[in-house]
C-alpha cells in the first residue's frame, strides 16, 4: 500500500498489486480463554536480514528507496513512449522488471524456496521455555502469539508450530491448547493438524481464511487478470484506505479522486481496449514470470493462497520450462495443494469427529482487489465470502437475493441460515451452524469486539452454535466508529453502488492538487 501511497507510476503499480495486502498490528487483548489460545496472525509480519556489519536491514515491510518514485517516472517515460509509438516493448519490460525487483527481490527465497541472505522474522527463532502467562483463572487470547516467516513452507512453519504448542503446555501444564488463525495463519494450522494430528488442539477458530484460495493472488500468479476500471475508485477508496497505517495521505487522496473523476467523466472506459490488447497479455508473457521468479514465485506461504482454479495455469505460466530450476518450491507448493487445499473440508471434519470444536468467522462488505474476473462479488476485499465461508451462497457486493430466491429459501428451511440483508445464505457451508458472517469488516481487520467474540466461543461449555450466544448470532455488522459487533438487522439498509458527480469531482480534484503542490 505504501508503494502506491508514495506515489509510483501507475504502470509499475499494476504490477505491485499484491502489496496491497498489508496488514496491521494487533494490539492487546482482553483476557479470554480458560486453556491457552495459540494465535496465529497473517501474511506480513516484519522480515530482516543480516548485513555485513552486524547489523539487520528491514526487507518487510518494504522501504522505498529515497527518490525512487521520481526515479521510475524518469526511467519508464522512454521505454513506455517507444513501446506505444513503435510496439517496441522490450525495453519497457526490462525496466518494469528491474525497478520491481530492486524493491521486492531481497525478500526473495532461493529456488528452493529456503531462506537466502540471513533473512527471517526477528522472533521466528522462538525462546524457550515459554512462561505460564496467566493473569487471574485465564489467559488473554493473544499470550501465546505465534510469528512466523510468512513466505517459508506452511509445512514448515507447523513443525515450529508443533514446537511452539508442546512448549506452550509444557509452561501452562495445559494437555491441550486452542489454535485461532487469522489469513495465513488458517493454512498454517491445516497443515499443522494433517501432519500432527488433533491430540493437542481443544478448539480451533479460522477468521478471514481462504479455505479455497484467495481469488486476487490466484489471479495474480496466474495472470489470469480482469482489471475492472469501473471498480478501481471504488475500492481505493474504501478497502485500500482502510489498509493505510499512518493517517492522512494528501498525495493518496488525489490518487483516488482522480479515479473517481475519470470514471464520472466515463474515461476510464477508454483503457479497457489497452488492458484487454496489452497490459493483461504483455504482463502476463513477458514481465510475470520473471518478476515473480525473482521474488513473490518463490514464497511456499503464497502459493497456499492459490486455489484450484488457477493453480495449475500458475504454475505453468511462472515456472514453465524452469520446472527442474525451480524444483525445490514446486514441491512444496504441490504437496501444499494436494494434502492441504485439495482436502481442507477433510481435514476439518476429521477433527471434528475426533471432538476438536471448530468456529469459522467470516468478513464482508468490501469490493474485491480489482483484478479479478468478479470484481463485484461479496467479500472482505482480498477473499470471496464463499470461499472464506467454506460453501455459502451470495448475492453480488451491491445487490440481494431476488424474491424468488429468497421464496425458495423460505420453504426449503424457514431462512433460518438467511441472511437479514438477502445477500448470504449460509446453509450450504460446510458448518452452517458454526459460521458466523461480520459485514463491514475488512479482512486485516481484528477489532477488539472481535477478540472478546472468539473468547466467547472459545469459553462456551459444549460445542457454541449460532444459536447459543444471544449477542453473537450468525449475522452481525461491525460499527467502525464504536468498535462494536452488533446484530445485522433486517431494517441495516443495503450498500448502495457509488456514483460520482463530475463537476464535484472536478472541483474536489482541483483542491487537492492545490493541496499536494502546497505540502511539497
Amino acid at each position: 500500500m505504501k508503494q502506491f501511497k508514495k506515489g509510483c507510476a501507475w504502470v509499475l503499480a499494476l504490477t505491485l498489486l499484491v502489496s496491497l495486502f498489508s496488514l496491521t498490528a494487533l494490539a492487546d487483548s482482553p483476557a479470554s480463554t480458560l486453556i491457552p489460545t495459540v494465535y496465529l496472525g497473517g501474511y506480513g509480519g516484519t522480515i530482516l536480514a543480516d548485513k555485513t556489519d552486524g547489523s539487520s536491514q528491514v526487507l518487510f515491510p518494504v522501504q522505498m528507496p529515497e527518490g525512487f518514485s521520481d526515479r521510475v517516472m524518469n526511467d519508464i517515460k522512454v521505454p513506455l513512449a517507444k513501446g506505444a509509438m513503435l510496439n517496441q516493448w522490450d525495453d519497457f519490460h526490462e525496466t518494469v522488471i528491474d525497478l520491481s525487483s530492486e524493491v521486492f527481490g531481497p525478500m526473495a527465497l532461493d529456488k528452493d524456496g529456503k531462506a537466502s541472505n540471513g533473512s527471517g522474522h526477528p522472533a521466528y527463532i522462538h525462546t524457550y521455555p515459554l512462561e505460564d502467562r496467566k493473569e487471574g483463572d485465564s489467559y488473554p487470547i493473544y499470550a501465546y502469539y505465534f510469528e512466523y516467516d510468512w513466505r517459508l513452507d506452511p509445512f514448515e512453519v507447523a513443525k515450529d508450530l508443533n514446537d511452539y504448542i508442546e512448549a506452550v503446555c509444557d509452561a501452562t501444564g495445559a494437555p491441550k491448547v486452542n489454535l485461532f488463525g487469522r489469513c495465513l495463519g488458517c493454512n498454517i494450522i491445516l497443515a499443522y493438524l494433517s501432519e500432527y494430528g488433533y491430540a493437542r488442539a481443544a478448539q480451533v477458530g479460522f477468521s478471514a481464511a481462504g479455505f479455497n484460495g484467495f481469488e486476487p493472488i490466484g489471479a495474480l500468479f496466474s495472470g489470469e487478470m480482469d482489471f475492472n476500471v469501473d471498480s478501481f475508485a471504488d475500492y481505493f477508496d474504501h478497502a485500500g484506505r482502510d489498509q493505510m497505517q499512518d493517517g492522512e495521505d494528501p498525495t493518496y487522496d488525489l490518487i483516488v479522486v482522480l479515479l473517481e473523476f475519470l470514471t464520472a467523466a466515463k474515461t476510464l472506459n477508454l483503457a479497457e481496449p489497452l488492458f484487454d490488447s496489452y497490459l493483461v497479455p504483455e504482463f502476463k508473457q513477458y514481465i510475470l514470470p520473471e518478476l515473480m521468479r525473482r521474488s513473490f514465485g518463490t514464497f511456499p506461504g503464497f502459493w497456499s493462497f492459490i486455489g484450484e482454479e488457477y493453480y495449475d495455469e500458475a504454475m505453468q505460466t511462472i515456472f514453465g520450462g524452469y520446472e527442474e530450476e525451480y524444483a525445490g518450491v514446486i514441491e512444496k507448493a504441490n504437496r501444499y495443494h494436494e494434502e492441504i487445499m485439495l482436502r481442507s473440508d477433510e481435514i476439518i471434519l476429521n477433527g471434528i469427529e475426533q471432538g476438536v470444536y471448530t468456529y469459522i468467522i467470516v468478513k464482508y462488505g468490501s469490493r474485491a482487489v480489482p483484478i479479478v474476473r468478479d470484481a463485484d462479488a461479496l467479500g472482505d476485499s482480498t477473499v470471496f465470502t464463499t470461499n472464506s465461508s467454506f460453501g455459502a451462497t451470495t448475492s453480488t457486493l451491491y445487490g440481494t437475493f431476488s424474491d424468488d430466491f429468497v421464496d425458495g429459501i423460505m420453504a426449503a428451511n424457514g431462512g433460518k441460515y438467511l441472511s437479514p440483508d438477502h445477500q448470504i445464505d449460509a446453509s450450504a457451508c460446510l458448518l452452517p451452524d458454526h459460521t458466523w458472517f461480520i459485514k463491514n469488516l475488512y479482512h486485516h481487520q481484528v477489532p477488539h469486539s472481535m477478540e472478546r467474540m472468539v473468547a466467547e466461543l472459545f469459553n462456551f461449555d459444549g460445542y457454541t452454535t449460532i444459536y447459543d450466544l444471544e449477542q453473537y448470532p450468525q449475522y452481525l455488522i461491525f460499527n467502525q466508529d464504536t468498535d462494536q459487533l452488533d446484530p445485522l438487522l433486517p431494517e441495516t439498509p443495503a450498500q448502495q453502488a457509488p456514483k460520482y458527480s463530475f463537476f464535484k469531482k472536478l472541483i474536489e480534484l482541483f483542491k487537492l492538487i492545490f493541496k499536494v503542490l502546497k505540502n511539497r
